[in-house]
């Protein structure tokens, strides 16, 4: 079984944690944050950011365990054996800005939403190499989100003009899902994605498309 590297590198602003991105033995993609504290390390967030689940991997427990056991903690409870484990204290990324580094590294079209309270955004560039901005709204249920709502579409290139809505766009409500959202992009939008990632943390500025075609 091939071992490989992990690279963790700072969480901005927030000293003594760090986060990496990385795919399991299963093809399961994870992302995983830990605090570290006189060598004794916690979990501080750990899910799969594939659009099939975003639920904590199962085995994963929250304990903390010393420095020594983080490799072995990583094989044993998210499936992926590491020769060894860096830490890089010279580059910083967001949540973000981190997950979507790693999925684009995958060679992969990532459609990557911001999540901000109920609201979705995101600046792409389609298929035809046009800017779209799209805001979604979800709406909750009884429990938990049952359908969400596009509140707002419409390019926002240069060649905007008025900064009409694409004219592909038909569904304004819909039954919510990771996967609803990208056959919408891809269906109505032309945006050509291969998978979705939703990023909960982060300061990124959508003054410019963040993913999509270059």
């Amino acid at each position: 079984m091939k071992k490989s590297v992990l690279t963790f590198t700072p969480i901005p602003a927030d000293p003594g944690a760090y986060h990496a991105a990385f795919r399991n033995n299963h093809g399961r993609k994870i992302y995983l944050a830990i605090r570290i504290n006189n060598r004794i390390c916690s979990v501080k967030d750990c899910h799969y950011i594939d659009r099939s689940s975003k639920k904590v991997p199962k085995n994963l427990t929250k304990a903390s365990f010393s420095y020594d056991m983080l490799a072995n903690k990583i094989c044993r409870e998210l499936d992926k054996p590491f020769a060894r484990i860096d830490f890089l204290n010279d580059i910083l990324f967001s949540k973000a800005e981190l997950i979507h580094e790693f999925l684009s590294s995958d060679k992969k079209h990532i459609l990557l939403m911001l999540k901000d309270g109920c609201y979705l955004r995101t600046i792409f560039k389609n298929r035809y190499h046009r800017s779209i901005y799209l805001k979604i709204k979800l709406l909750y249920g009884e429990a938990e989100i049952d359908e969400a709502v596009i509140l707002d579409c419409r390019y926002c290139d240069v060649r905007s003009g008025e900064r009409n809505s694409p004219h592909g766009l038909n569904t304004v409500f819909f039954h919510y899902s990771l996967d609803n959202v990208l056959h919408i992009v891809n269906n109505e939008l032309e945006g050509g994605f291969s998978d979705i990632a939703i990023a909960e943390e982060h300061n990124l500025t959508l003054n410019r498309p963040i993913c999509g075609r270059t």
